[in-house]
């Protein structure tokens, strides 16, 4: 999702409508970075809500507060996560992207772009978020790794960090593997709320990889014990 960052810095503004492809849990915590960190958009002005299905008047309510005044004048932020919307709340959401509030944004998020309507496709920005796919190798791994106890998992990932510090293998790598980990989690957040909670946890800690000074082995060690 550089593409917002990117247009923002080169134009100075962005398009006050976009529609993200990808999973909802990695693309939250993307898109609060992307506003908190480069668009500058308060806190109190940016606003999320969760649906399974987007409705006709989930969409009322929506446009409804997006016609508010922002607190401080400043830009507002609508982020609105759903796995299917109706073609009623696609229409009623129309005219507010035809005629947008000034300093309004509005960023839909859902894994796929088929359920929406061509005239709501032709108005938007489409972003699909790039991110790791878990191969059957890659959940097996994981899967043997949440098998083993606290002790058995420290020493797996010290073996990893040690293997990194050698040379053996990439810093990516323990990075990716923090990714994986997240992808696999989030495959059962509709069933397992806590695992909201601990994604959250790792993706904090997953930005310390790009930080020069960062150790591998006390992040991995962090990552064992947010996961117990």
């Amino acid at each position: 999702m550089n593409e917002i960052t990117n247009t923002y810095k080169k134009e100075g503004k962005i398009h006050h409508f976009h529609i993200l492809l990808g999973d909802q849990v990695i693309i939250s915590d993307k898109i609060k970075k992307i506003c908190f960190e480069n668009l500058n958009i308060l806190k109190e002005n940016f606003h999320e809500y969760f649906y399974e299905k987007l409705l006709i008047d989930d969409t009322k309510s929506i446009i409804s507060k997006s016609a508010l005044k922002a607190k401080k004048n400043q830009k507002k932020v609508f982020c609105i996560y759903f796995k299917n919307i109706t073609p009623e709340a696609q229409n009623v959401f129309l005219k507010t992207v035809e005629e947008p509030t000034k300093n309004t944004f509005f960023f839909f998020v859902t894994p796929s772009a088929k359920i929406f309507l061509p005239t709501i496709l032709s108005r938007a920005i489409l972003i699909q978020d790039e991110i790791l796919n878990l191969s059957p190798q890659d959940k097996n791994l994981i899967l043997d790794f949440f098998k083993k106890n606290i002790a058995e998992k420290i020493k797996f990932v010290d073996q990893i960090a040690s293997e990194i510090s050698e040379g053996k293998k990439p810093k990516s790598f323990a990075k990716e593997f923090f990714q994986k980990i997240i992808l696999f989690l989030s495959e059962d957040v509709s069933n397992n709320k806590n695992n909201v909670k601990i994604i959250k946890k790792l993706q904090k800690n997953q930005r310390y990889f790009d930080d020069s000074g960062a150790s591998t082995k006390i992040l991995l060690e962090k990552l064992v014990i947010d996961l117990e």
